[in-house]
């Protein structure tokens, strides 16, 4: 048997000493295609004292999050950003923890069981936008915010959390806030330390614990008959028979609402202002759903019906994956198709760069929803397009998150339509909890007579 070949990773060009320090901190996402550009398949660069491995290539992604997931975790939970909003929950735990808590969630996401929520998914989407005046122009970011946390809120507890209104609203603003400015500033001052925005931030997540807190101990009442995503976390048991406690029911909730809200939200701002941005595109798939939908609200068998709806979310979960950093750290020494890693390296896959290979993607920075019609898109190769991650840590809500944002779409798509108030506006993304704009998404309503 030969021994394996090892070969050499690339190294990134930086600055000496420095290296990309200071480029990662100005702008990770430029850091991440410089990377793909200059490097291709696999490179390396450190940031500070970090020793960074990306991964960029689809075979180099499988065997790095597929066929080496046992090598790889997240790192410790308790230095992790995100522990103090949902402690050890299934974004961050590990080993045996993670494996019971994915066990009790992943059937519950699955599609059959997600059609009962549909009904409740379009009737919140079609209220949102009979508030809408004609002429008016709206904050979008702020109106798909409020929207998703409206579904999220009913599809989990059964109840309604108003985004940045009620109590519990306000807390998870308050929470998510503070995440995102932590990301973006690097080095921001830890929770701990005594100032304003910290010590509002902990008072957020008592607010958050104690409110939720009421609603799990509801759940277990015996005249409880909830029907929600919650009552099923409650009833279901892992291979071993085990159930979930409720602070493990805490730590999830926060952590689908992170998904199913922020995330969620970011997607569908980033549609619209995709489709304000490209005309012909707009018009086509509008045209879809007045012709399939002929006037009425849109159901979960309609959408089979709209695939250039499927083909335009498609396209803009490419451009701007909602999730789009996957960081690891490997546990030991090991290779990945003959490239060495030594234990602790951090290894990154920029979903946001690995959208953009040339080579899958011509001009890739072309929003063209014709990547994604059945001839086009069956010529890519698996792990090119990963907008919810792939492998053992691949996102729950693969399944809800497009059924519930093309129910949304459809809905809204009928009954409005959304320019720009600023013709000439364009965006820019940042790396935050979700990649988001960086500025404010100014549309004008324009009623339709459906």
């Amino acid at each position: 048997m030969q021994p394996p070949i090892n070969k050499s990773i690339p190294k990134l060009s930086g600055w000496p000493v420095l290296e990309n320090t200071v480029a990662y901190l100005q702008n990770p996402l430029a850091v991440f295609k410089r990377a793909l550009r200059e490097c291709g398949d696999i490179a390396q660069y450190r940031v500070g004292p970090a020793n960074i491995v990306q991964v960029n290539s689809p075979q180099l992604i499988e065997s790095f999050l597929v066929k080496h997931f046992q090598d790889i975790d997240k790192g410790n939970p308790g230095g992790n950003l995100f522990f103090p909003f949902i402690g050890n929950g299934l974004l961050i735990s590990e080993g045996s923890s993670h494996q019971s808590e994915r066990s009790i969630l992943q059937p519950i996401f699955q599609t059959d069981h997600l059609t009962q929520y549909s009904e409740s998914i379009i009737a919140f989407a079609d209220r949102h936008q009979a508030g809408w005046n004609e002429g008016s122009e709206l904050d979008i970011t702020q109106e798909m915010s409020k929207l998703t946390m409206s579904i999220i809120s009913k599809l989990v507890l059964d109840t309604e959390i108003l985004y940045d209104q009620d109590n519990l609203g306000k807390a998870y603003a308050q929470a998510l806030s503070w995440i995102n400015d932590a990301i973006l500033h690097p080095l921001h001052l830890p929770l701990d330390f005594p100032n304003a925005a910290n010590k509002a931030t902990k008072a957020a997540i008592e607010t958050l614990k104690a409110g939720i807190g009421v609603i799990i101990r509801a759940h277990h009442r015996p005249e409880a008959n909830q029907t929600d995503i919650l009552a099923a976390m409650l009833a279901a048991r892992d291979p071993a028979g085990g159930n979930m406690s409720d602070t493990q029911a805490y730590n999830e909730i926060i952590t689908i609402f992170g998904a199913g809200q922020a995330t969620l939200a970011t997607a569908l701002v980033w549609t619209w202002y995709l489709l304000a941005k490209n005309p012909p595109v707009y018009t086509r798939v509008q045209q879809e759903v007045d012709r399939v939908l002929q006037g009425r609200l849109p159901g979960l068998n309609d959408l089979a019906q709209l695939p250039y709806l499927s083909q335009v979310f498609n396209e803009v979960l490419r451009l701007y994956p909602p999730t789009s950093l996957l960081a690891r750290k490997a546990l030991y020494d090991t290779d990945f198709n003959g490239y060495p890693i030594k234990t602790n390296t951090t290894l990154l896959v920029s979903v946001y760069a690995v959208h953009r290979w040339p080579q899958y993607f011509a001009n890739p920075e072309r929003f063209d929803p014709e990547r994604f019609n059945p001839e086009n898109a069956g010529k890519l190769p698996p792990f090119a397009f990963i907008p919810f991650g792939v492998g053992a840590r691949s996102c729950l809500g693969e399944h809800l998150a497009p059924l519930e944002a093309k129910l949304i779409l459809a809905t809204l798509l009928q009954k409005v339509s959304l320019e720009l108030v600023e013709a000439s506006l364009e965006l820019e993304p940042e790396l935050a909890f979700s990649l988001r704009p960086k500025s404010a998404l100014k549309l004008r309503v324009k009623r339709r007579n459906s």
